[in-house]
């Protein structure tokens, strides 16, 4: 067994002769401080592999040399950056990610060892990543990225129009045990009908009392249907629409939309019934005066996530068991087109069709609907058309008609099921509700021309591109259904624990004041989308 001192030489003088990524990356590794500099990094993993799979039989030495390389590489896959995350990430994790890309590299190059062999390999294996999670735990880990996109800590210092309360990249949730299917709707054509209250077992009411966008059902459902079919936690509740079923002193819920026609209220109230304010619209687009309302809700439902119930427009999750690896793909790889814009709303408060006017001077957008001269064959959100933005372009510009806290719509949580990278304009804390490396926010970056030269650095870096879909592997982007569902399972939740007495007694001041909108008439946003930043 090699020295200490002797392995690290080892590592050092074959690492050095290894090329990685495009030619501009490199591994250094000293006997005290690990630096990573590279481009791309997430990349760097498969790269190491090309290198190593040139040698006819890799020996131990270069195989421990690629596990460990794995390792390093992979931490920041795993959206662990920071110090802190280092330490926290379990070790039994790491190893079985370790696992998985070492297996699969072995298949692709039919190297056989036998079951002994492979036992001694993976002794050494460990003592060497035990040493090295040593040293990372004691915060001598440095990771510095080449011509990479600003990082989310320091582009938040540096940005003066994100959210005031817009933060680093957070954790996100696992999946659940709450359903994920997609279809249910369509399985169940009941799901939609309005159904008679016969259950023996007592159920919190919810009285859906006006509508969502002319749907009385608010996306979810009627009866104690939707949510045994959701899986909820908590199930023993039972949705209604109409009014009339029982007296208002009877409803333990009820869900009023500001935007509906019908903006009434009732007249009798109970002490017990929770009044809910749903919302989907920002604080910018309210089409009415919400200061009569201040005092008369308990909870809110909306895309805020600081509402008693989240209720956003699409969820990201973590997967339990990461997805299989894939042979590698080229995303890149017969994309002729560089960007593109769907939109129907020209001239929005964001001033995002000036944003976009500043890009199309420095890059290609094709941008299709009435606010553009090319059109989709079909309605522009249909699959048809995802489908051929996935086929031809690189980049989707997801922007915002509104640019107000935590707002962000179906578009962009649309095309994060798709292979092309989001380009993001909002202020939706984006950081908070997306993976890491999932998308290019536009408010990163200290003008419009910086913007355009990094979309065109990925243009011609196929492997910096690729990046952007790693995340892939480690999360999943949740349907419609199945994201409304969580919503009201929460409600349901909270109507059988929560008690606490609660009134949003300014409702203007918690919903507008606080959403910190901004708009094309302030001078920094105007400055910025016109390209003078």
């Amino acid at each position: 067994m090699q020295s200490g001192k002797q392995k690290r030489s080892f590592l050092y003088n074959v690492l050095k002769n290894c090329s990685i990524g495009d030619g501009e990356s490199r591994v250094t590794i000293n006997h005290t401080v690990f630096t990573v500099t590279g481009d791309p990094l997430i990349g760097g993993t498969g790269a190491l592999f090309n290198c190593i799979s040139k040698m006819r039989k890799p020996s131990r030495e270069v195989l421990l040399l690629f596990i460990v390389g794995a390792l390093i590489l992979g931490f920041y896959q795993m959206g662990v950056m920071d110090r802190e995350g280092l330490a926290r990430e379990p070790f039994k994790n790491i190893l079985e990610r370790i696992n998985d890309f070492g297996s699969e590299y072995l298949r692709k190059v039919n190297i056989t060892y036998k079951e002994e062999n492979i036992t001694k390999i993976l002794n050494e294996i460990t003592t060497t990543v035990t040493t090295l999670s040593n040293l990372l735990t004691s915060q001598v880990f440095n990771i510095s990225l080449k011509e990479a996109a600003p990082s989310p800590e320091v582009s938040y210092k540096l940005n003066k129009f994100k959210s005031p309360l817009s933060v680093p990249y957070r954790d996100l949730p696992y999946i659940d045990d709450i359903t994920t299917e997609k279809d249910i709707p369509q399985l169940h054509p009941t799901l939609y009908k309005e159904k008679n209250y016969t259950s023996k077992t007592p159920l919190k009411k919810i009285l859906m009392w006006n509508d969502a966008y002319s749907n009385p059902h608010f996306g979810f459902g009627f009866g104690q249907e939707p949510f045994l079919l959701a899986k909820c936690p908590v199930n023993t509740c039972f949705t209604f629409h109409d009014r009339k079923k029982f007296p208002y002193t009877e409803w333990d819920a009820i869900v009023w939309h500001f935007r509906s026609n019908d903006k009434s209220l009732p007249q009798q109230r109970s002490n017990h019934t929770r009044y809910v304010f749903w919302m989907m619209e920002s604080a910018a687009h309210l089409y009415g005066n919400i200061k009569p309302y201040n005092g008369k809700f308990n909870w809110t439902m909306l895309y805020r996530m600081d509402s008693d119930i989240y209720h956003p427009y699409g969820m990201v999750y973590k997967r339990r068991a990461l997805a299989p690896l894939s042979p590698y793909i080229d995303y890149a790889a017969n994309k002729t087109k560089m960007a593109a814009w769907f939109v129907s709303n020209c001239y929005a408060q964001s001033g995002r069709d000036k944003l976009t006017d500043s890009l199309q001077k420095q890059i290609q957008v094709d941008v299709y609907g009435k606010c553009g001269k090319y059109q989709c064959e079909r309605k522009y959100q249909h699959s048809h058309c995802l489908q051929m933005l996935q086929n031809d372009y690189k980049f989707y510009f997801s922007f915002e008609n509104s640019l107000c806290r935590d707002y962000v719509t179906e578009k962009f949580f649309n095309i994060l099921s798709y292979n092309v990278i989001p380009v993001v304009y909002g202020f939706g804390n984006y950081s908070q509700q997306a993976p890491p490396h999932s998308y290019i926010d536009v408010l990163d970056f200290p003008n419009v021309t910086a913007l355009a030269d990094y979309l065109k650095y990925l243009d011609r870096n196929h492997t910096a591109y690729n990046e952007y879909f790693e995340w892939k592997r480690y999360y999943e982007n949740l349907a419609y259904w199945p994201r409304v569902a969580r919503s009201w399972c929460k409600l349901c939740e909270l109507l059988h624990t929560d008690n606490s007495p609660k009134v949003y007694t300014d409702l203007y001041k918690w919903f507008v004041t606080e959403s910190h909108c901004k708009n094309t008439n302030t001078k920094d946003i105007s400055d910025f989308v016109r390209g003078k930043g």
